[in-house]
């Protein structure tokens, strides 16, 4: 099966899109070292784990760019990483050199479930018409099919680690449903990552 935003998962999923009008991704779980004593980390290198580089791009152009406007400082890792698929850890020690940060954000995929929702169909009688125009809806328009829809759940493991030490300073799993894929919306996941960074004060 094909998922969507993904090239076959596993990978980074970044599909955060609006179900029934609302943002759909919410964070479940988190945990912070409450012993850190570093204080905020000024400067972090985003890595999205993705095997799709297009929307490994755009989730880390977008995290920069919505970071900057919260006033934290943010690099993309594909500026020192280019190339696509894994590399080994002295590549990516040597590009959190390079990049001069202070912290490492990496986002990678947990699960990715299908879901289905069942809406009974209904509709409501007419009122004032008599009975028998009550009876004549229930022959013609009482019957309505129930409304079936399939979607994703896909649940993301954020983590933020010290760049100098490798310390794990906080981590986090967000679930997100999607409808439909859509890279547009990757702003909804970027701003629960973020704004849960930020309500922490670790970044």
């Amino acid at each position: 099966m094909r998922y969507p935003l993904s090239a076959g998962v596993p990978g980074f999923v970044l599909a955060v899109l609006a179900l029934a009008g609302c943002a759909t991704t919410s964070l479940v779980a988190s945990w912070t070292d409450e012993s850190w004593q570093g204080g905020k980390r000024e400067k972090l290198l985003v890595v999205g784990v993705a095997r799709d580089a297009t929307l490994r791009r755009v989730y880390e152009d977008e995290f920069v760019r919505r970071a900057a406007a919260a006033g934290v400082q943010a690099v993309q890792s594909y500026r020192f990483i280019p190339e696509d698929g894994p590399v080994p850890e002295e590549r990516l020690r040597q590009a959190v050199a390079e990049s001069g940060a202070d912290g490492v954000l990496t986002s990678a995929l947990l699960a990715v479930t299908q879901q289905t929702t069942v809406s009974p169909g209904f509709a409501a009688p007419p009122v004032g018409f008599g009975y028998y125009g009550f009876y004549r809806w229930g022959w013609g328009s009482a019957v309505v099919a129930p409304t079936v829809q399939t979607y994703f759940v896909f649940f993301i493991d954020t983590r933020l680690h010290d760049a100098k030490s490798n310390a794990l300073i906080w981590a986090g799993t967000t679930r997100t449903a999607s409808f439909d894929s859509a890279a547009a919306e990757i702003r909804g996941f970027v701003d629960v990552v973020l704004g849960a960074l930020r309500a922490k004060g670790v970044v």
